[in-house]
């Protein structure tokens, strides 16, 4: 995909989009019959995707559709490198 949805302006970027979903929540879900509460700590890391075009600080959808600003989201642009491992979990 390289051209911008229907009704976006051009000039933005291709990229993924995670977010708190269908997937998300079955795993919180289950998570609980083990980890209690604590497993409602998943819906921090979305596990759902999905590819969106970022233009003027807003995401798209591939059929245009607005799905929010960018400052609330988890958008990682196509070619960017996506972190492997959180910060305070890293081990030596």
């Amino acid at each position: 995909m390289t051209s911008a949805p229907p009704n976006c302006s051009d000039g933005g970027v291709w990229g993924t989009y995670t977010y708190v979903g269908n997937k998300t929540k079955m795993i919180a879900g289950l998570s609980c019959l083990c980890c209690g509460p604590f497993a409602l700590l998943v819906c921090c890391c979305p596990q759902d995707e999905q590819d969106a075009y970022c233009t003027n600080y807003y995401l798209y959808d591939a059929a245009g559709n607005n799905l929010g600003p960018t400052k609330a989201s988890n958008f990682i642009p196509s070619g960017a490198k996506r972190p492997t491992k959180a910060p305070f979990l890293f081990l030596p």
